[in-house]
């Protein structure tokens, strides 16, 4: 709020349209290109994100155990990322406030580390040998 007491809706994010379960065409799971990562604060709490080449400026929030996978798979460096094709997956999270009832909800996220190269170096199917 500004110091009149009237909401100021320009340090809200509203502008960024979020990347959702719809941006993966098909299947569950869809390869993409990162062309941004950007850490900011949202409600004094720190955030990251990404954007996609695929997708322009839509932004995937990440949690926790999506930074931890890229950690893992593409190295501590974020400026490193940039260029870097990773999976993601439609997901359920489950979200609970101190004192209230979980609640889940659809997001996409990012794969885990173990099952990248499945998705990004995929085996040619084996034809079938005449015997």
């Amino acid at each position: 709020m500004s110091g009149d007491g009237k909401l100021n809706l320009d340090k809200y994010g509203g502008e960024r349209l979020k990347f959702t379960q719809d941006d993966i065409e098909d299947g569950d799971v869809g390869i993409v290109t990162i062309a941004s990562f950007e850490e900011f604060e949202v409600q004094g709490r720190a955030t990251a994100a990404l954007t996609f080449e695929e997708t322009g400026d839509k932004t995937l929030y990440l949690t926790k155990t999506d930074l931890k996978q890229l950690a893992e798979g593409l190295g501590e460096f974020p400026a490193k990322w940039v260029g870097k094709r990773i999976p993601v997956e439609k997901v359920k999270r489950t979200f609970q406030k101190l004192g209230e009832k979980a609640k889940t909800y659809d997001k996409v996220g990012v794969c885990p580390f173990e099952e990248w190269d499945a998705y990004l170096n995929p085996k040619p199917a084996r034809k079938a040998g005449k015997r």
